[in-house]
């Protein structure tokens, strides 16, 4: 059986996971590589349980696959577990900003080609609408930045 280490959210909540899953975090590997003793918790301040939960789950499968799995079933996989986890707007942004922040590069990718899914062909008024924010520019600014991206708006035919 692989070794297993002790994750603590920034919730509290405590979960083990595999060493090799948790070695696809380019930081956790550094981490382990300088700490003395990875007997220890190691806390994650910046990681909700839920988030780190999904993290585990998605390393997990990764390491378990590799060599077994066609890259085919692996792609199968990866978009119904990035479909599963990503239905909530701000959950999908927090995953992003939590799988940079733990430098996992394939989880990161995924992620991101996510809300590029979920902002193509949107204007800037429906992204503005869906993700909150405020239209802060002034006309004259908005037209400048229109006028030298307009090729950006145009819808193929």
């Amino acid at each position: 059986m692989s070794e297993t280490l002790t994750l603590v959210s920034a919730d509290g909540k405590t979960l083990t996971a595999p060493k090799d899953a948790i070695m696809r975090s380019a930081m956790l590997k550094n981490l382990l590589e300088v700490a003395a003793n990875s007997d220890e918790q190691i806390p994650l301040d910046f990681v909700h349980s839920e988030d780190l939960e999904n993290i585990i789950e998605y390393c997990k499968y990764h390491v378990e696959a590799e060599g077994k799995a066609s890259e085919g079933d692996i792609s199968k996989w990866d978009g119904e577990f990035i479909g599963r986890v990503t239905q909530d707007d701000q959950k999908h942004l927090r995953l992003i900003q939590t799988t940079d922040q733990l430098q996992i590069e394939g989880l990161f990718k995924l992620l991101v080609q996510g809300i590029v899914r979920k902002l193509h062909n949107k204007t800037p008024e429906q992204i503005r609408e869906k993700w909150n924010i405020p239209d802060d520019l002034p006309k004259e600014k908005k037209d400048e930045i229109f006028n030298t991206t307009n090729w950006l708006y145009k819808k193929s035919q």
